[in-house]
């Protein structure tokens, strides 16, 4: 009885870091959630909300002009080719050289 035991004992404890093991494995394996926030640890100025789905990123920005300066996300406009970047210099201008 005592060896039964001894051994049930063995199984059990050899068994239980496998499965500690295979839990934390489980949550590095998940998807990560569609919205991240993104700080760069050098600025705090440098704070995003990037839509993982769409790839839409927004800029945490503080609106000064307004009573106690509230934050809120501006979405950052996107340029992937020329069509965009042309899109964007007839909306706002080229600078004089």
């Amino acid at each position: 009885m005592r060896l039964l035991a001894i051994g049930l004992g063995l199984v059990v404890g050899f068994a239980a870091p496998s499965s500690a093991e295979e839990s934390r494995s489980d949550l590095f394996s998940q998807q990560p959630g569609r919205y991240q926030i993104v700080i760069n640890p050098q600025s705090r100025a440098d704070t995003f909300l990037l839509d993982t789905a769409t790839g839409r990123v927004w800029q945490l920005v503080q609106y000064s002009d307004l009573k106690d300066t509230p934050p809120a996300w501006q979405l950052m406009k996107r340029i992937d080719n020329d069509l965009d970047l042309k899109k964007l210099q007839r909306e706002h201008g080229i600078k004089d050289p």
